[in-house]
């Protein structure tokens, strides 16, 4: 009797589960550019810089995501932000159709200038 009544067990618990199916994510890159005079003063002792990107929408916002990174040599390499680099804290924040990036000093004191080259940005949009 046991022998019949664990499978049948089994059946019942696993037929009352439901089955969450995941729709397919889409990601995609957007590259632009920041030139150094695009580099705003924070009030704070940094710098700051907006970007829009219409992609990230409210959907994004809600279950996507967006991953930036930025190359100070023409595209051939990438840092993930945040990021410290030749003693700048670079990090990231976004909202609604905008991309922020800012900068300052990674110990938190000192002066800290913008790059006086031009950076650019890679931005991954994931749409769920």
């Amino acid at each position: 009797m046991k022998k019949i009544l664990l499978p049948l067990i089994v059946i019942i618990i696993f037929s009352s589960c439901t089955k969450t199916v995941q729709a397919p994510t889409q990601t995609y890159a957007v590259i632009g550019t920041i030139m150094p005079t695009d580099w705003v003063s924070t009030g704070t002792g940094g710098y700051a810089v907006s970007i829009n990107i219409p992609d990230i929408t409210q959907s994004v916002l809600n279950a996507g995501g967006v991953a930036v990174s930025i190359s100070f040599d023409g595209g051939n390499t990438y840092e993930a932000l945040p990021e410290v680099v030749n003693g700048i804290a670079y990090g990231t924040y976004y909202s609604y159709s905008t991309v922020n990036i800012d900068l300052f000093t990674a110990t938190g004191s000192g002066s800290v200038y913008p790059p006086t080259s031009t950076i650019l940005v890679k931005i991954l949009v994931t749409t769920p």
